[in-house]
């Protein structure tokens, strides 16, 4: 089965019964369009784990940590299906899923905090005439 249809399937049979949102559907059409731009539509039984690993290198050049990490969640959840169909698929739990990046607070030094509250009263005093 080729990428595009095996994304269709996984997309007909698991995310809209599931009410699966318009989001939801959206990434994995994206995400198989990027396999698509990168392999061409291949046959997905002939992707290879170092194929994955080479396209999740090049994606992660320019992209962001946590969208390759959905773009991975959402391959391993089409290739879980065609397994399950009977396709010749490699093994979804081979594609290692990063850590979420966690997102640390930035906190305002003391001389920006000062400058952002004479701005509030400037503001204020500004919508108050």
């Amino acid at each position: 089965m080729k990428i595009s249809k095996a994304f269709l399937a996984y997309c007909e049979e698991v995310v809209i019964p599931s009410n699966g949102s318009i989001n939801t559907e959206s990434s994995y059409r994206s995400t198989a369009s990027n396999l698509i731009a990168y392999f061409g539509d291949i046959e997905i039984s002939v992707l290879t784990i170092h194929d994955v690993r080479q396209w999740r290198a090049h994606y992660a050049s320019f992209q962001k940590p946590d969208t390759i990490r959905w773009r991975l969640s959402c391959l391993r959840s089409v290739l879980k299906l065609m397994r399950r169909k009977g396709e010749s698929v490699i093994d979804y739990e081979d594609i290692i899923i990063p850590d979420k990046e966690k997102n640390l607070l930035n906190f305002l030094l003391l001389m920006k905090l000062n400058l952002l509250l004479k701005l509030l009263v400037v503001v204020r005093a500004v919508t108050l005439r």
